[in-house]
């Protein structure tokens, strides 16, 4: 409940109003004997003194319920950080840190990319990352401008957002992150706007390194087995094998209905580059003048195998997100403009009176029918 500046005006008023009432009432009846007198006297002075804190309470009451209420403020804050949030450490969050398999992508320019340097659970697996989330866009890397970001906490969790977008080829790009609170999930949020009159097609290269080294291996997947299949597999769960100390991630490339990744040229345990704990997804968007699109993507950390395979039912589609607060600090606009992920239609139940109505009916058809043939 939040008290607006009016509305506790108006209830400071209405208790001065009652104190007053009381003082006007304190000239006792003359009739009434000394006893009746001293109790009286001594109730009303209770009363009054509780009527006369009432404003103060009042006030107290209300300075808190809009301190409760006040949103969370944001700072612009330098690289590199670390952010602690949903049980998870994210640590040398900075400019330059997502290096292969992103330079090594056809058509990179072999600049480094922003990103997350490591990542651990707390009091469990750490090593999750070698350097991860970074992006490019037609070989390009995105660095957060004068290495600053917009970080906000809230009760849903932190937010590390793009101050100002950066043009790159003409497409204004943002990547921002949240770290939920609720749960230990990182979501990556990529943004892109192209500012030409002219139709753009940008090559968006998604991914990094991850810590499982070279025991890395595909655990499970959204198609059920350790087959990766790039056009199939909405996520798929990592660890590092034998060496048994890594955590488990479960990383979301899409939802149902959403754009498919055009290739994935690094595959965790298939080798890139001749290395096997790199992950690379290029997702390619056709950007009309003054269109935006943008792509979201899903990390989760657990303990164990059981705990990720657990978790997948929430990267269900945008609803399942929705109410696990996964798309916390998103508008409406944004959520539509994500190109892989897309809202499923509402499959439709006839309502009770109707199936009641269509009985009367096929009733009353087949009745005619019987009187039809027994006249």
């Amino acid at each position: 409940m939040v008290v607006s500046e009016a509305s506790f005006t108006l209830m400071r008023r209405r208790a001065l109003s009652k104190l007053r009432r009381l003082r006007s009432q304190t000239n006792l009846s003359s009739s009434q004997s000394p006893d009746e007198t001293i109790m009286n006297t001594k109730l009303k002075n209770s009363a009054f003194d509780k009527l006369k804190l009432a404003p103060i309470a009042l006030a107290a009451g209300a300075g808190m319920m809009l301190a409760a209420a006040a949103p969370a403020q944001a700072a612009v804050v330098s690289l590199s950080q670390t952010v602690t949030q949903g049980g998870v450490v994210y640590s040398s969050i900075e400019n330059s840190s997502v290096a292969s398999p992103l330079i090594k992508l056809p058509g990179a320019t072999g600049s480094s990319a922003y990103g997350i340097g490591s990542a651990e659970i707390v009091g469990g697996r750490g090593d999750a990352f070698d350097d991860f989330g970074g992006i490019t866009v037609n070989g390009a890397a995105f660095n957060q401008p004068n290495a600053k970001v917009d970080l906000t906490t809230t009760g849903a969790g932190t937010f590390l957002n793009t101050i100002s977008p950066v043009s790159i080829g003409g497409i204004n790009t943002s990547l921002d992150y949240f770290m939920s609170a609720d749960s230990p999930t990182l979501r990556v949020f990529g943004t892109f706007t192209n500012t030409t009159a002219n139709l753009l097609s940008a090559a968006i290269a998604y991914g990094g390194d991850l810590g499982c080294d070279s025991n890395c291996r595909i655990e499970d997947s959204s198609t059920g087995d350790n087959a990766f299949q790039s056009a199939l597999d909405r996520w798929f769960i990592t660890s590092d094998g034998p060496s048994d100390v890594d955590p488990f991630l479960t990383f979301v490339r899409f939802g149902p209905g959403g754009q498919l990744a055009s290739s994935t040229p690094a595959v965790p345990s298939e080798g890139f580059d001749g290395n096997v704990d790199q992950f690379a997804d290029i997702w390619t968007l056709s950007l009309a003048p003054g269109e935006t699109k943008s792509l979201m993507w899903f990390v989760n950390f657990n303990n164990s195998l059981a705990e990720a395979q657990a978790g997948t039912p929430v990267f269900d589609d945008l609803s399942t997100l929705g109410a696990a607060g996964l798309l916390a600090g998103l508008s409406p606009t944004q959520i539509e403009e994500t190109a892989n992920w897309k809202q499923q239609p509402v499959a439709t139940t006839p309502e009770p009176s109707s199936l009641i109505g269509l009985g009367s009916l096929l009733g009353f058809g087949l009745l005619s029918k019987i009187k039809r043939r027994n006249p």
